[in-house]
């Protein structure tokens, strides 16, 4: 038996539920949202944050480890290449997510989208959200509750998400997916973080620029596995908040562009 544990906006988790549905595993549900910093949960996941996946009696964590062991554990349909080369360039892509991008991309949620919420907080409230087991994280966010788009790391981010389009862009030229022509936990991976540029305003400035990248998202997004994964999960609330967040965060994002 396989259960998760995840919140539906949560990145990391989409990804997760993207590569389940590849491999049409049946899981089941267990919703964090309110209950990431219980004791249940830290003794399955100290870090306290999604996902967490259990099989069995076995506790996994950090997303690109799950989606490496469910690879592994249920390996048809395959989401790794033959290759050894191949698989190493597999990795090159979902590396680069646990060294930079996840944390850009924290940077830019919070701060178009969640940085006021964290204004008005109580000194109590806000040390019971901050980030649990990342001091960098940590010193990130309290940066941006006082900065927000003047911070430095904002621009930093933007920046790393052109380098990444850009990178994207050059691997697309002669290849539907990422790596070797094939569907692979590369595109599995990134499906999420191009998902949340589109949420918070970033891809759209982008697209004209990345016709190759604009072909890919096409081509993700009309897997089945797109809406059971991400599509399924979002609100109403959701796509409203993120629409207005996205609105306010356009001359910013054109700005940071600009100076890139």
């Amino acid at each position: 038996m396989l259960e998760l544990y995840h919140f539906p906006a949560a990145i990391c988790a989409q990804k997760v539920r993207i590569a389940l549905a590849e491999k049409n595993i049946p899981w089941e549900s267990r919703m964090t949202l309110n209950e990431l910093r219980s004791p249940a949960y830290l003794r399955l996941n100290p870090n306290g944050y999604v996902p967490t996946l259990v099989h069995d009696d076995s506790v996994i964590t950090e997303s690109r480890i799950i989606n490496e062991y469910i690879e592994a554990a249920f390996p048809t349909p395959a989401l790794l290449p033959v290759r050894p080369i191949d698989r190493a360039r597999v990795g090159l892509w979902t590396k680069q997510i646990d060294d930079s991008l996840h944390l850009n991309v924290y940077v830019l949620t919070f701060t178009t989208v969640f940085r006021e919420r964290y204004r008005i907080m109580s000194p109590e409230q806000l040390e019971s959200a901050l980030p649990l087991a990342n001091p960098i994280k940590r010193q990130y966010t309290l940066e941006l509750i006082e900065h927000g788009f003047g911070s430095p790391l904002f621009a930093l981010a933007v920046a790393r998400f052109c380098r990444l389009l850009a990178d994207m862009e050059a691997a697309l030229t002669h290849s539907p997916w990422l790596v070797d022509g094939s569907y692979s936990l590369a595109d599995v991976d990134l499906t999420p973080y191009l998902h949340r540029l589109d949420d918070i305003g970033l891809w759209p400035l982008l697209r004209e620029s990345h016709p190759n990248v604009g072909r890919w998202v096409a081509a993700v997004q009309a897997r089945p596995t797109y809406k059971t994964g991400i599509i399924d999960w979002v609100t109403a609330e959701d796509e409203e908040r993120y629409h207005l967040a996205a609105a306010a965060a356009r001359p910013h994002l054109a700005t940071a562009i600009g100076k890139i």
